[in-house]
């Protein structure tokens, strides 16, 4: 009997030292309006007060890397939003991808690009920042023919940046519809671009500190290609052959 006892006690010393307690899953999703990734790494997207959530999903796209022809899986959290004053929207995308793959540290430019500056600081998190013109018929996102204005096209300011040692990967897009001639008027892009950066603010967590989405996203309809949403996060790139 001591023997069982003393058993018990070391088992228990033992659970109490490496923390064998039940541990929550790792669930990246929303939370508090937020697009939240708790941990490794923690890091949240929390957009401004007058934009409201519209939707918000998960997917597994397949992409293929720069060196190789072997195709790597990914995983994408997106949260969708749109504001009435201005008119304009905003996406929140998460990416993670596993050995041997990583994001590639330096994005691709759009076709239709503008401005940009690479080594941008916000919030301690050292990113590429990119003005562009979405053509509506370019949009990974579009379901469907889309209302006025936005079937002119969108003027997008994208931002994104690599952590956890370039296996996840973090991009906000915020967009306005498209004005005729903008692309033309440096005041007026100057002006977007501001507006674009505070219709956000990233959140570093630590310790725990940023909410837990209660549940994971759901997958999106159909109609969205899940390989040209993958392709909006950048290229992949790795060691197998």
């Amino acid at each position: 009997m001591r023997l069982f006892f003393a058993l018990a006690l070391i088992a228990a010393v033992s659970c109490a030292i490496i923390g064998c307690r039940e541990q929550k899953p790792l669930i990246r999703g929303v939370a508090e309006n937020m697009l939240v990734s708790p941990n490794r790494p923690d890091i949240a997207v929390s957009p401004a007060a007058s934009f409201t959530l519209v939707d918000a999903y998960r997917a597994d796209p397949a992409i293929m890397p720069m060196n190789t022809n072997v195709l790597a899986t990914t995983k994408l959290w997106c949260a969708r939003y749109a504001s009435s004053s201005p008119e304009a929207r905003l996406f929140a995308m998460f990416g993670e991808v596993d050995d041997p793959w990583t994001w590639h540290p330096s994005p691709k430019s759009p076709a239709k690009l503008l401005r940009r500056r690479d080594n941008v600081v916000m919030a301690g998190f050292d990113g590429t920042a990119m003005t562009y013109i979405l053509p509506a018929e370019h949009d990974p996102w579009r379901i469907g023919p889309e209302p006025a204005p936005w079937n002119r096209g969108s003027l997008v300011w994208r931002f994104r940046f690599n952590a956890f040692f370039h296996h996840f990967t973090v991009l906000v897009e915020y967009r306005e519809p498209l004005e005729e001639g903008i692309e033309n008027d440096p005041a007026a892009l100057a002006d977007f671009e501001k507006r674009a950066k505070s219709a956000f603010a990233l959140l570093r967590g630590k310790e725990g500190s940023l909410p837990r989405p209660a549940q994971n996203l759901p997958y999106p309809p159909r109609e969205l290609k899940r390989s040209e949403l993958g392709k909006t996060l950048g290229p992949v790139w790795g060691e197998k052959q």
